[in-house]
């Protein structure tokens, strides 16, 4: 597994200057950091296992959500989101190789940033919220039995939503279904969370044997959008 750090900027939306700013301070982690945007994205996409067909109509922050199950499936190594690395991740990254778990990150920072799930098993995922992981940072191995349902679980999602999808792109960097949009509800047929903390939050508990949870937690207070 190469020390790469792979992050995503899917928008055609200029990066603001603290996002830009956050992006150089990810060479603090230590691993190669790999900016993925539409220049480039293509030379990474496999032959044998392409983009979804939704993935063209996905906002931004979606097609985050799902490039990351991609590459974490796929190339293994870091992800993390554009924001501000202050410390190595090269003592994570070794212990995740010396062991046997399948992934580090950081440990989830309080309930109230558990993925509101729809389903029986929330109040079960909210009980054991010490043993999720955030979703902002992690390294993964790549080809593990849980990125492998991750992405299986997550193509599955846009396969079921794709119709909808096409008939309702984005046209927001940031929409979700709901959100007001040129002053309307918007139709866009996936919540905030459904294509990401939905399905990997209940992932951490299936496999909270294989984590560990040393990854140095990134900022993600401050305010990046100026």
């Amino acid at each position: 597994m190469e020390k790469k750090l792979f992050c995503f900027w899917t928008g055609l939306n200029p990066m603001p200057r603290n996002r830009f700013n956050a992006l150089k301070s990810m060479e603090n982690s230590g691993l190669n950091v790999v900016f993925i945007d539409s220049n480039n994205i293509q030379k990474w996409i496999l032959p044998d296992h392409p983009l979804n067909p939704a993935y063209e109509y996905l906002c931004a922050i979606h097609r985050a959500d799902y490039l990351r199950v991609y590459f974490m499936h796929h190339y293994g190594g870091g992800y993390c989101d554009i924001k501000y690395i202050n410390k190595s991740w090269l003592e994570s990254y070794q212990k995740l190789i010396d062991s046997e778990k399948m992934c580090v990150g950081y440990r989830e920072v309080s309930p109230l940033q558990v993925a509101r799930v729809r389903s029986w098993i929330y109040p079960f995922i909210l009980w054991n919220w010490r043993k999720l992981l955030g979703n902002c940072a992690y390294i993964f191995k790549p080809n593990s039995a849980m990125t492998s349902l991750w992405l299986h679980r997550t193509e599955e999602l846009l396969n079921k939503k794709y119709q909808c999808l096409k008939i309702n792109p984005a046209k927001i960097p940031e929409e979700y279904k709901g959100k007001l949009v040129n002053g309307k509800p918007s139709n866009y047929p996936l919540r905030w969370s459904e294509l990401l903390g939905d399905i990997f939050h209940p992932l951490c508990l299936e496999f909270s044997e294989y984590l560990l949870y040393e990854l140095p937690t990134p900022d993600y207070i401050s305010d990046y959008d100026k």
